[in-house]
């Protein structure tokens, strides 16, 4: 989602938590290169007389190990191996050179990229292996240097290094998706180390959930009025998702508010809700809470939930949740400790939205897409003849529902093996006139970041929905068993929001 994604531009403001890189000292990366040569002798090699794998890492390591000391100025210890690659086989009387810099400095560690070469007499160099090694600091300390690029190669490996962080923090949530928690519920322990990774699981968790909305034929409806509609799904993940959707008109930012608020507003409209607190704040978007909610007749339920909450600077509002384990919450004999998957709201600005109808003749449609958005409109393609925008969603072809790229790539195939002109049905979004003032157009659009914060303040029409994830086989049958009685407190609930949200009040 754009939202996700302008975040994590910013990956300084998460990568260097919990230090200051204002009180950091600059320092270029070239300080730090480090240049070691080894000769493979027979102890070194095998009976092929290639030498191990295992020295060649070893003396990557060392040669490694330097460059981050001279550039940390402490001593550091490896934490893993990112990537290595064996290019080329290194033998018996070859000159080992290694080659190592940091490429990035992150909070408590750092990436350094280590080169090596291999040369034998009378021959050219060549290149052996590449890995990247992750140092950090023994007590995990701050850095108390920045590491600036200067150089063109500096930058290209200061841009790498960043994005094999993000990579990594990707695997790293395929770890975590598949944890062992509390009656197979994921329960994760809150530590500095990990609250990067559970952050970032939990938007994307979040987020990937509310995207299942669009697919409408997975759910099955349970209850629909001309207010609420709530729905479930299972899906190939074996995760049971409940999803409830309600619309309003209201200020974006007093909904926003309603929702985050434990104290004045929480409990005039969740009659569930008994009380919250904030337990500890990680930075201005996210915090952990500890919750407690009323289930009737048995003991009331808490939860320690890692929240996380964002505004898209175009139409999305999102607040996360996502159970964890906290030192400073720990469970007690009054209220009985439960555990969610994943649950949270998002808030959805509903601009007009008109569709359009193209037809196109049976070749390429001179389009680029990201998702199912258009990127960019080719110059020479028939999408720019008929008209074709930048933004535009492609939603149908001829008359069927694509949702992903399979489909479109299935119905398009289909399309041109009947060699006859097919059609492509796109939504193209429309900007609230309300929302756009004739003097912002004259200023254009150095204004918008302005107009955000103003159209924020302005009544408009919303879609607020609430997401929950169930892996529990327990907690499903709890809240799905009763399913009449399940609905009727959410509904009542959303009902309560929405007279609190547009009339001020309940």
């Amino acid at each position: 989602p754009p939202m996700l994604r302008r975040r994590q531009s910013s990956a300084t403001h998460f990568i260097s938590r919990g230090s200051d890189i204002k009180n950091r000292t600059d320092k270029p990366g070239s300080e730090s290169y480090t240049e070691s040569v080894e000769i493979v002798l027979p102890q070194h090699t095998n009976h092929m007389g290639n030498c191990f794998g295992g020295c060649a890492m070893g003396w990557m390591a060392t040669c490694g190990y330097i460059a981050a000391t001279r550039f940390a100025r402490e001593d550091m210890v490896l934490r893993y191996i990112d990537q290595i690659s064996f290019v080329n086989p290194v033998t018996l009387a070859d000159r080992f050179t290694v080659k190592a810099v940091v490429n990035y400095a992150f909070h408590d560690c750092v990436e350094v990229g280590a080169r090596a070469e291999c040369h034998s007499l009378g021959k050219e160099s060549r290149h052996a292996l590449s890995a990247y090694f992750i140092f950090s600091t023994k007590n995990q300390s701050a850095i108390n240097f920045n590491l600036v690029p200067l150089s063109t190669v500096e930058k290209r490996r200061h841009k790498e290094a960043l994005g094999r962080k993000r990579v990594r923090l990707r695997r790293q949530q395929v770890g975590i998706g598949h944890g062992i928690g509390h009656d197979g519920d994921n329960e994760h322990e809150y530590t500095e180390r990990n609250s990067l990774g559970l952050i970032y699981s939990n938007i994307t968790t979040c987020m990937r959930v509310y995207n299942r909305k669009l697919v409408k034929k997975s759910w099955t409806i349970h209850y629909r009025s001309q207010n609420v509609e709530i729905a479930t799904q299972t899906g190939k993940d074996g995760i049971t998702c409940f999803r409830a959707t309600t619309s309003f008109v209201c200020v974006p930012s007093f909904c926003f508010e309603c929702l985050l608020d434990f104290i004045t507003y929480r409990n005039k409209w969740d009659l569930v809700y008994q009380k919250g607190k904030i337990i500890k704040k990680i930075d201005e978007t996210n915090d952990i809470i500890h919750m407690v909610m009323a289930t009737g007749k048995s003991k009331p339920k808490d939860f320690c939930l890692l929240r996380s909450y964002r505004h898209d600077a175009s139409d999305f509002w999102i607040l996360s949740f996502k159970s964890i384990t906290h030192p400073d919450c720990p469970p007690t004999s009054q209220y009985e400790r439960s555990f969610i998957h994943s649950s949270g709201y998002i808030i959805r600005r509903k601009n007009p939205v008109k569709h359009q109808d193209v037809e196109f003749e049976p070749k390429g449609l001179g389009i680029t897409l990201k998702g199912m958005s258009i990127l960019e409109v080719n110059e020479e393609g028939q999408a720019k003849e008929n008209g074709v925008k930048k933004g535009w969603l492609i939603t149908h072809v001829n008359g069927v529902r694509v949702c992903d790229h399979p489909s479109l790539k299935e119905e398009v195939s289909i399309a041109l093996k009947k060699g006859q002109k097919f059609r492509v049905t796109f939504e193209c979004p429309q900007k609230a006139p309300s929302l756009l003032s004739s003097s912002f157009r004259r200023r254009g659009a150095s204004q918008s970041s302005r107009q955000v914060v103003e159209d924020s303040k302005v009544s408009q029409k919303l879609e607020l929905t609430y997401l929950v994830q169930f892996r529990d086989s327990k907690a499903i049958e709890l809240a799905m068993g009763d399913m009449v009685g399940y609905n009727r407190v959410i509904v009542r609930s959303l009902e309560q929001f929405k007279r609190l949200v547009e009339q001020g009040d309940v």
